[in-house]
């Protein structure tokens, strides 16, 4: 294995080290001790979110304002969005919403491989994970729709608000579809690293200074880039067994017989190589799988990790504000299918089914006692509430073992602690009369989790690849530094390995709702939260015939409400 495996690797790592005079990991290390490469994500952001609990915003937008142009320049505009419309500057959300937007639609309009996505695969290769751009999970998308949303609604924009809700479902679909696009081509996706190194390693070729070095690096690159492919699958089974003979052996002259039995030989080593390597793969995975088991409990939660029943109820509710009873109940529906037990749910897909002539006779009269006691008629109008709980648990890092020629390595991989949490109603309350209690119906946690289970795959394949590549450089480092060099380089491959704990950390826990009817007028609403001790008092107005929104967000011990009223 080692006689093509290993030389490919190392020759191409050495020609970086050529072109950029030994210093590639020196500039690394300078151009990403500020950054997330080496410092993980939530250290950054926690800070942030201690000041968002005291009811101190600005510090924490204008230091998520310097991000704005940087690799993660998403991930930091998401979070200065929330934080804005946590602040209830709906104003500078939506236009930091709006520039995610274009970015990430400048992210799906590249090309597969660009110079950039190739420097930054590459960079990771040398590093880790945090190196390549975020690009936001599919259900952080939804929830970046869902509250450009909210942020119409807030204006009283309803058909802006409309807009929105329909583009968040169409996202939802969009994600299944990427989902199962990505499930079909992971072997592609395998490839397309390797060809991103080609790619990366070409451009730095084509401005060596030493011609004649370009001259021979441009003829053989080709054929190293095809050995490198069979290298990777001797190694880790990355891509179907295509084995070459190695170029001196074909220039030598051979009987039929001799060149039959080299045939024969290579034949026999890709059989062991390749059981080697489902063995090495097996038991990688069930490693991982074994780390990953704290999640089987909250992963459990939710189908997938795009379908949102929260914003499903909003859109309906956004219909029901057009005038759209049809597409709320459709909607309705999603959401109750995603959240049977809701009685809020459950009472308006009745509801609406009643109204629009879909449940008569037997089937009425059979779920008549789950709307009965509500008032539909005279002075009253309706209260809908979305209680945002609490922010979301963050990724932690784990190390895995991997099988490797000179015993194991420990890989680092993200993963969400186990949620032994229950849910935890808000409870509402007007003087001595309890108006109810809200109940779940988004486990933002639970998405989060699936999300990153659902990567598995992709992530196993480019740690392998990493281990590839941080081991040859070692050997270039040597081989330019001496003893020294290969002593540092083995210190920057172990202090290099981070996880991606990259995710929206300002997103809520979970999200709970409530829908009921009051009479028209001003009501002082007592809100109570007895898992966290949080409690306050909100005004909220109330008219006849109309819907007031109340949205509650709890950060710690603190309750940011926003009364919409229509």
């Amino acid at each position: 294995m080692k006689r093509i495996f290993y030389p490919t690797i190392f020759f191409l790592v050495k020609q970086w080290f050529y072109r950029y005079k030994g210093i590639p990991f020196l500039l690394i290390i300078a151009g990403c001790s500020t950054a997330t490469i080496f410092t993980p994500y939530p250290s950054k952001i926690n800070p942030l979110i201690e000041e968002i609990k005291t009811d101190q915003f600005d510090h924490a937008l204008n230091v998520l304002d310097r991000h704005r142009e940087g690799k993660d320049k998403i991930l930091y505009l998401l979070e200065r969005g929330r934080v804005a419309q946590i602040k209830s500057d709906e104003a500078t959300s939506v236009k930091d919403y709006e520039t995610v937007f274009s970015a990430i639609k400048i992210l799906e309009e590249k090309a597969v491989i660009s110079a950039s996505d190739a420097g930054a695969i590459t960079a990771s290769l040398l590093t880790n994970e945090n190196a390549i751009p975020y690009k936001a999970d599919g259900y952080e998308r939804v929830f970046l729709y869902h509250f450009q949303a909210l942020n119409y609604l807030a204006n009283k924009d309803i058909e802006g608000a409309g807009v929105e809700v329909r583009l968040a479902n169409e996202e939802q679909k969009l994600a299944l579809e990427r989902h199962e696009k990505e499930l079909l081509n992971t072997e592609k996706g395998k490839e397309r690293y390797l060809d991103i190194i080609k790619a990366n390693l070409s451009k730095q070729v084509d401005r060596s200074p030493d011609d004649k070095k370009t001259d021979k690096m441009t003829r053989t690159i080709d054929e190293i880039s095809d050995k490198l492919k069979s290298a990777f699958q001797g190694a880790f089974g990355f891509l179907k067994s295509d084995y070459k003979k190695e170029s001196k052996v074909i220039e030598q002259e051979k009987t039929p017989a001799e060149d039959k039995e080299l045939d024969k030989q290579l034949l026999t080593e890709d059989k062991k190589i390749e059981e080697k390597t489902q063995e090495i793969l097996s038991t990688a995975n069930d490693n991982l799988n074994e780390a990953y088991k704290s999640m089987d409990k909250i992963v459990s939660k939710v189908k997938n990790s795009f379908q949102n029943a929260y914003t499903f109820y909003m859109s309906g509710i956004v219909y029901e504000l057009l005038g759209k009873d049809n597409d709320a109940y459709i909607d309705y529906k999603k959401a109750l299918e995603i959240f049977p037990e809701n009685t809020y749910l459950q009472r308006d897909v009745i509801r609406l089914a009643k109204e629009l002539g879909i449940l008569f006779g037997k089937e009425i009269v059979e779920q008549e006692d789950v709307v009965k006691n509500i008032p539909f008629e005279g002075n009253y109008g309706e209260l809908v509430v979305f209680f945002e709980n609490d922010l979301t648990p963050q990724k932690k890092e784990i190390r895995v073992q991997i099988p490797a020629s000179d015993g194991s390595l420990a890989i680092a991989f993200p993963v969400y602690d186990a949620d032994e949490s229950k849910d935890e109603p808000l409870l509402l309350s007007e003087g001595d009369s309890v108006l109810g209690s809200t109940e779940p119906i988004c486990y933002v946690h639970a998405l989060a989790a699936k999300s990153l289970k659902e990567k598995t795959t992709i992530m196993l394949i480019r740690q392998l690849l990493r281990l590839a590549v941080k081991a040859a450089s070692r050997e270039v480092v040597k081989e330019y530094l001496g003893e020294t060099g290969q002593y540092f380089s083995s210190f920057y491959n172990i202090a290099s390995e981070r996880a991606d704990l990259r995710s929206w950390l300002t997103l809520p826990r979970d999200v709970q709702i409530m829908r009921l009817r009051l009479p028209e007028g001003a009501h002082r609403i007592n809100l109570v939260h007895n898992a966290s001790g949080a409690s306050s008092d909100v005004d909220v107005p109330i008219n006849k015939n109309k819907k007031t929104i109340l949205r509650i967000i709890r950060v710690g011990k603190v309750f940011y409400t926003k009364p919409i009223v229509f």
